[in-house]
């Protein structure tokens, strides 16, 4: 969101969303210039690719265990009905 914020107005237009949403402008702009949660970010992303992950929403329909998935991904917005089919696959097993 914040790296290709040209479509949400900038980070002035974010600011502003924030604001709307009851959040404090100035603690926000401090926020999103920090980069105190980069490495959190960036370990968490390395491990969604690592898993197959491209995009979000990506859900995974199974189990995991640490930094391992063993499951179906289900990728982008998906209606109810890939959700059932994917989960009733899965319990038939």
């Amino acid at each position: 969101m914040l790296t290709n914020n040209a479509s949400l107005g900038g980070v002035d237009g974010i600011a502003a969303i924030g604001v709307k949403a009851g959040l404090d402008e100035k603690v926000l702009r401090a926020c999103m210039s920090s980069d105190k949660f980069d490495a959190a970010i960036n370990s968490d992303r390395a491990i969604a690719q690592s898993i197959g992950v491209q995009g979000t929403p990506t859900f995974v329909i199974g189990s995991s265990s640490g930094s391992s998935v063993e499951g179906l991904l289900l990728v982008g917005a998906q209606p109810f009905s890939a959700f059932e089919s994917r989960i009733r696959s899965l319990l038939a097993n």
